[in-house]
């Protein structure tokens, strides 16, 4: 019988490996975006938002403090797709936000229309 060890056959590093290609890419992909700072950025922009639209102090759950962080995270996804055109996963999940977010504008618009208008202003959203 012919034995062989499997670990010698596989390729650690070198050109040609299309996983050391992979891994150099993301090392460099986080890289760019821990230079860019984007995470804490985005939560700062988030809790800001909320602080404006928020009824009272403990208020999280509103659908004013929801449209607010629907509407903080479907401006980072929309930065993340001109970077990444093809992720097409993540845009389905845009596209589920959106419709949630225009579900609770709409319910809003019907049961209190002046914090509609206000949401509206505060978040720069146009309809």
């Amino acid at each position: 019988m012919y034995h062989h060890n499997l670990s010698s056959n596989l390729k650690i590093g070198g050109f040609g490996n299309k996983n050391s290609r992979q891994l150099q890419f993301r090392r460099f992909s986080e890289l760019r975006r821990l230079d860019k700072g984007d995470m804490a950025t985005t939560e700062e922009t988030g809790s800001a938002l909320v602080d404006k639209v928020r009824k009272h102090e403990k208020d999280t759950g509103s659908a004013e403090v929801q449209v607010a962080l629907l509407t903080n995270r479907i401006n980072t996804l929309a930065d993340h797709f001109s970077e990444h055109k093809k992720d097409h996963h993540s845009r389905k999940g845009l596209l589920q936000m959106i419709g949630r977010r225009r579900k609770l504008l709409d319910y809003l618009k019907k049961t209190e229309f002046q914090s509609y208008k206000n949401i509206l202003k505060v978040l720069k959203l146009r309809k």
